[in-house]
């Protein structure tokens, strides 16, 4: 059957083998081709539909339109993938104790189903013990969610949402040694995001009590801590409870403190503190999280092949890390997933149905391949009748496979915390219906005839100049 190209509710005519489709891992699948001059607007966000018989090339929203030409104009078309409307939203919620499947669900019933995406596959997942979504676009969030515990998420070609573990994500096909279905096979080693050093800089956490005391001098009304306050301290004076407030908010208070600052200050108008005065200050405090760590025997294998320190190093920031334990945990899996120089897969098919994110199987004893390899990028293209696909892999052999790397991220997040340490501020906006009554007045008025006197003043009875 013919390849047929809908924009809206409209067939258009695209230009033979113009159509191009990439889908990259952890990135919106985008698709471009060109049409001759059409009988209405393409605008952005049309719905793109694209199928060939019962197969479905791509479904998604137009991104942008381009026209060319004077008299014998064309369109270039670029679409996204339904995906890209979760892009609309900012998420402003917080959870305690959900199963990240229904967090899913919970925001595609507040924010995405306003955008017509209803809720496909969600799997539960594991249980989340903290997460604060304060003020974050949705595909940022959806995207933290899903990379943190080994899931993926897309919104399919019936904007349904769906959510479930990379571990089940299987390629509907293989590559094996009597299999003749692909051409073009190599494999190749790649450093490129290769570190057996990882840093990590993660947001801000909050101190165990820390205990300061000061000595007053009959001058000094503030004094400073070793961290930014992250809590409402606590003040003594000679062992005698006191008051404390926000400075700028709070009047009436002993003492005043401000959140991320670092100076304790005495009301003004108290009586300064003596010698024979001992101010103690109990406090919780705000501290950078950086952590770092490395694979000794991947630094000595370096070092025997190249000779040098060995050393690869690769620094990543996350500030929604706020505690050392999830920054530790975070770089770990980093470490463990980039430790190892992956061997990269590539190879062409026109068997449709390979998405990135999939997990196939390949055989290819020749060049000493067999395992599971993770689809990273996917390239099509039209040719006549057919679609050419190119296809990139990545070992997954340094974590005993991808589909056993992806059960760990899952089996080790049980009680996962998504910024904790915050507070969620939701703006509430209120609306009010009321009605205005009639209200007629009537008025007397006695119409009078006034004189012009001069250019700039009226003359006539009763007029005041």
């Amino acid at each position: 059957m013919a390849r047929v190209y809908k924009i809206g509710n409209n067939i258009v005519n695209a230009i033979k083998n113009s159509l191009t489709n990439t889908d990259n891992l952890n990135e919106r699948t985008n698709c471009s081709f060109v049409i001759y001059e059409s009988s209405f607007h393409v605008s952005k966000g049309m719905n793109i539909l694209i199928v060939d018989g019962a197969e479905t090339l791509f479904a998604g929203i137009v991104f942008s339109a381009k026209t060319v030409g004077y008299f014998d104009k064309t369109i270039t078309v670029r679409g996204v993938d339904y995906s890209a409307l979760v892009d609309k939203r900012i998420i402003a919620e917080a959870y305690d104790d959900t199963l990240a499947g229904d967090i899913v669900k919970d925001l595609i019933t507040k924010y995405f189903t306003h955008e017509d995406i209803t809720v496909g596959t969600i799997q539960d997942g594991p249980l989340i013990s903290r997460a604060v979504l304060n003020y974050q676009n949705g595909n940022i969030v959806l995207n933290y969610i899903a990379d943190l515990i080994g899931f993926y998420w897309e919104v399919d070609k019936d904007k349904k949402l769906n959510f479930f573990a990379r571990a089940t994500y299987s390629a509907p096909f293989n590559l094996t040694d009597t299999t003749y279905n692909y051409s073009d096979f190599q494999s190749e080693e790649n450093a490129t995001d290769y570190r057996n050093r990882q840093y990590t800089r993660g947001g801000m956490a909050v101190s165990d009590v820390q205990t300061r005391s000061f000595l007053g001098d009959g001058e000094t009304q503030t004094w400073t801590v070793d961290l930014p306050i992250a809590k409402a301290p606590t003040i003594t004076v000679n062992g005698v409870a006191k008051t404390s407030g926000i400075r700028g908010l709070e009047t009436g208070k002993d003492f005043y403190w401000q959140k991320n600052d670092k100076t304790i200050s005495q009301e003004l108008t108290a009586l300064k503190l003596t010698s024979s005065n001992t101010v103690s200050i109990q406090f919780e405090g705000f501290y950078p999280i950086i952590v770092v760590a490395e694979d000794i025997e991947q630094i000595d294998l370096r070092k025997s092949i190249e000779g040098g320190s060995g050393i690869y190093e690769k620094v990543f920031e996350e500030n929604s890390l706020g505690t050392q334990q999830s920054a530790l945990e975070y770089t770990n899996g980093l470490l463990e997933k980039y430790g190892v120089i992956p061997k990269i897969i590539t190879f062409n098919t026109i068997d449709s149905g390979l998405k990135a994110g999939q997990i196939i199987n390949i055989t290819h004893t020749n060049q000493d391949v067999d395992g599971g390899f993770l689809i990273d990028k996917i390239t099509a293209r039209a040719d006549g009748d057919l679609m050419l696909y190119s296809v990139q892999c990545l070992d997954g052999d340094n974590f005993g496979g991808w589909a056993k790397f992806f059960k760990k991220l899952v089996e080790k997040q049980e009680q996962l915390l998504i910024r904790e340490n915050e507070i969620l501020l939701k703006l509430t906006t209120f609306k009010d219906k009321f009605q205005t009554r009639d209200l007629t007045d009537i008025m007397t008025y006695t119409l009078h005839q006034y004189l012009i006197c001069g250019t700039s003043t009226i003359c006539g009875e009763g007029v005041i100049i």
